[in-house]
């Protein structure tokens, strides 16, 4: 008889260590998926945002101007991707925009015509453009960086 009662309650006993560690498994197993989720995809955001601002900081010029232009156009896209604010996605795309506009205006005879700054130094149009588009890259970044730090 004691025997009969120690074997069914060894039985239950094992029967609800087994159902819960099941429940433990498939519990904890689904939040650890979320933790390496969650890491990979600040990992690839992390990556992405380097390899944009890298971009966006050299003006996206380098030796090859037709292949550099492709390569920050590849990188932009793949940071538009992971980029939560969308307007931040779309102000990277209106800059890309703005270079091209003035990779064309750079060669035209318009962009060498000297003005006079508010400090009276003599800068060329194409000059105070690109002034602008630096200016406007560093605050991208900045963005960027605000962005990451946040997650």
């Amino acid at each position: 008889m004691w025997g009969e009662i120690l074997v069914a309650l060894v039985g239950g006993v094992s029967i609800g260590a087994i159902i819960e560690r099941i429940i433990d498994v498939a519990w904890l197993g689904r939040i650890q998926e979320r933790r390496e989720r969650k890491k990979w995809l600040l990992d690839k955001r992390h990556e992405s945002f380097v390899r944009i601002s890298q971009q966006l900081l050299s003006l996206g010029l380098g030796e090859d101007r037709q292949k550099d232009s492709w390569e920050l156009l590849h990188v932009s896209a793949e940071a538009r991707l992971v980029i939560e604010d969308k307007s931040l996605a779309d102000r990277i795309h209106r800059f890309i925009g703005d270079l091209h506009r003035y990779d064309s205006y750079s060669k035209t005879e318009d962009a060498s015509v000297k003005i006079t700054t508010v400090d009276g130094q003599p800068v060329s149009k194409g000059d105070m453009q690109i002034i602008s588009l630096e200016k406007e890259a560093r605050l991208i970044v900045d963005e960027l960086s605000k962005e990451i730090l946040t997650q």
